[in-house]
């Protein structure tokens, strides 16, 4: 089972909560639309997310099954999988949209 904890600049941290309880849901919620300025992952596989507003995400790395994935505008896309084994791909990023004029 995965933990996970967020904090805002305004209301401090969460306490840690198991991704498979109710509330872990309206954590993620709380996430859309932000923005991540930083994403470190540490070697035991855990996950760290700054967002430039501030707020801070972090996911531990679970035992038995995956804990989370990551996707970047660059084409990598990282796999926290059991034990907190990367998985790491280079995948070809996404074709950018032409702005309106």
């Amino acid at each position: 089972e995965g933990w996970v904890r967020f904090a805002t600049k305004e209301d401090g941290p969460s306490p840690e909560i198991s991704a498979l309880a109710h509330g872990a849901a309206g954590i993620a919620k709380r996430l859309v639309g932000r923005v991540v300025k930083s994403a470190a992952v540490l070697t035991d596989g855990d996950l760290a997310l700054t967002f430039e507003d501030g707020a801070r995400f972090s996911v531990e790395a679970d035992r038995e099954y995956q804990s989370w994935e990551l996707l970047m505008n660059s084409g990598y896309h990282v796999l926290c999988g059991p034990g907190g084994k990367l998985v790491i791909k280079q995948e070809e990023p996404p074709a950018s949209t032409p702005s309106p004029r």
